[in-house]
C-alpha cells in the first residue's frame, strides 16, 4: 500500500507546490514550497479560494482553464503570474479516481529542463529542440550556419550498424569541433550552428567531408550557407522569430542541397522572403484585410442549427492553412485573434440574433494585454446585448 509520503514524493519530483480544489474552486489540500510563491502557508490556504493564488487578470484565465477541464483530462503548463508577481507554470489534473476534484501543480519556469529531447542521441549534438532554444537567445551580432548532407540515411545504411554509429558520432565531433557557440541536428540530413559574425565561415562542410571519407565512404555534395543575424527594419524579436521560421523551414524540406548556384543568395533569399511576408502579414491583420466564412454548428438530434463557428478565411498564394500556420511561427496570433473578435463584434452589431463562435490561440490566452483586450471584447458584446 502507498504511503502518503511516498506518494508526495513523487508529486514533488516535478513540482514546487501542490494543490487540490473542488469544482468551485476552493482549496481543500495544500503543500509545498509556500513561502516563495504563494503568500500563505499551505495550511492557512485551505477553504481559501484557488483564484486568490493568481493575481486578478491571471485569475480569470485559471477559473476558465478549472471549468473546461473535464474528468480524465489533464491541462497545461500554463505560465501565470501569482498574487506574489512571481511567474509559476501551473498543470491541472481531474483524476476520475478522486471525485470531481482538481488537483494543480505550481513550478517555477526554468526549474525543469524545456520539453521536448534537449540532445541527439545519434551525434551528440543538441537535437532540434535544444537548437532552436539556443537559436533564440542569439543576437544581431551572431551568424547562422546551415548544411544539408543529402541522403545521409543511405549512406549510414551501406556501412554495418557500428560503422553507421560511429560515422554519425564523428559528424556531431566534427560540428563540435567548429568553433559554434550552439550546434544542433536538426534533422536526419540537416544540422545547424550559432557562432559570432567575427569568426567568419566555419566550413562545416569541409569537416563533414573528412567524417564521411574516414568511414571509407563517397561523400555527397553537401551544402553550407551562412547567414547574418542582423534583420533591417525588424525588432530584435521579429528578427529572431523569422529565424526560428527559416530553421524550421530548412528542417522540413532540406532541399537547399540540390541546388546549384550560390545557395547563400537562395538562403538569403528566403530569409528576405520571409521577413517581407511578416511586414506584410502583420499590415493584413492590423487592417483587418481577410474573410470570415461562418460555418453552421447543427444539433445532431433536431438538426437544427446551433450556432455558427468563425473561420478566417486569406485569398493570398498561400491559401489560408499555410498563412494561420504562419502567423502563429511568427508569434502575431494574438493580434490576429483580435482581429477576428473585432470582426465578429461588428457582425453582431448588426445582426442582433446572431450566435457565433470563433477560436482563440493559446498565445493570446497567455498574454495579460491580449486576454484583457479580448475580454474587453466580450464585455461590450454582452452590454449591447443587455441594452433595451
Amino acid at each position: 500500500m502507498l504511503s502518503p509520503a511516498r506518494l508526495l514524493g513523487f508529486a514533488f519530483t516535478n513540482a514546487d507546490f501542490l494543490f487540490e480544489m473542488d469544482t468551485g474552486g476552493t482549496i481543500l489540500f495544500a503543500a509545498g514550497a509556500a513561502n516563495d510563491l504563494v503568500k500563505e502557508s499551505g495550511e492557512t490556504l485551505v477553504g481559501q479560494p484557488a483564484g486568490k493564488l493568481f493575481k486578478p487578470s491571471e485569475g480569470v484565465k485559471f477559473a476558465t482553464f478549472a471549468k473546461a477541464l473535464k474528468s480524465g483530462d489533464r491541462a497545461g503548463p500554463f505560465k501565470l503570474t501569482l498574487a506574489t508577481g512571481i511567474d509559476a507554470n501551473l498543470a491541472m489534473f481531474r483524476l476520475p479516481e478522486n471525485g470531481a476534484n482538481i488537483s494543480c501543480t505550481l513550478v517555477r519556469p526554468g526549474a525543469r529542463m524545456p520539453a521536448g529531447p534537449q540532445k541527439d542521441a545519434e551525434t551528440g549534438l543538441a537535437s532540434r529542440e535544444g537548437f532552436l532554444a539556443a537559436a533564440e537567445k542569439a543576437g544581431d551580432r551572431d551568424a547562422l550556419t546551415l548544411v544539408h548532407v543529402p541522403g545521409l540515411p543511405e549512406l549510414c545504411a551501406q556501412l554495418p550498424p557500428a560503422g553507421a554509429d560511429a560515422l554519425l558520432q564523428r559528424i556531431g565531433d566534427s560540428i563540435q569541433t567548429a568553433g559554434a557557440s550552439a550546434a544542433g541536428r536538426l534533422s536526419q540530413t540537416s544540422f545547424a550552428a550559432l557562432a559570432p559574425a567575427t569568426k567568419g565561415a566555419l566550413n562545416i562542410a569541409g569537416k563533414l567531408n573528412e567524417a564521411i571519407t574516414a568511414g571509407g565512404l563517397i561523400p555527397p555534395r553537401i551544402a553550407e550557407t551562412r547567414l547574418g543575424l542582423q534583420g533591417a527594419g525588424l525588432s530584435a524579436e521579429q528578427r529572431l522569430l523569422s529565424m526560428r521560421y527559416v530553421i524550421d523551414q530548412f528542417a522540413e524540406k532540406g532541399r537547399l542541397g540540390s541546388h546549384s548556384g550560390d545557395l547563400g543568395s537562395v538562403f538569403t533569399g528566403m530569409m528576405e522572403q520571409t521577413q517581407q511576408r511578416l511586414a506584410v502579414m502583420t499590415r493584413t491583420v492590423g487592417d483587418g484585410a481577410f474573410e470570415i466564412a461562418f460555418q453552421p454548428i447543427c444539433d445532431l438530434v433536431t438538426a437544427k442549427v446551433s450556432h455558427y463557428e468563425a473561420l478566417a478565411r486569406f485569398q493570398n498564394p498561400e491559401g489560408t492553412e499555410a498563412t494561420v500556420k504562419f502567423i502563429e511561427a511568427l508569434g502575431i496570433a494574438n493580434v490576429f485573434d483580435l482581429a477576428v473578435a473585432a470582426k465578429v463584434l461588428n457582425l453582431i452589431e448588426q445582426e442582433a440574433d446572431a450566435q457565433i463562435a470563433f477560436n482563440i490561440s493559446g498565445a493570446t490566452i497567455a498574454s495579460p494585454a491580449s486576454f484583457g483586450m479580448l475580454a474587453a471584447i466580450l464585455a461590450e458584446i454582452a452590454n449591447w446585448r443587455r441594452a433595451p
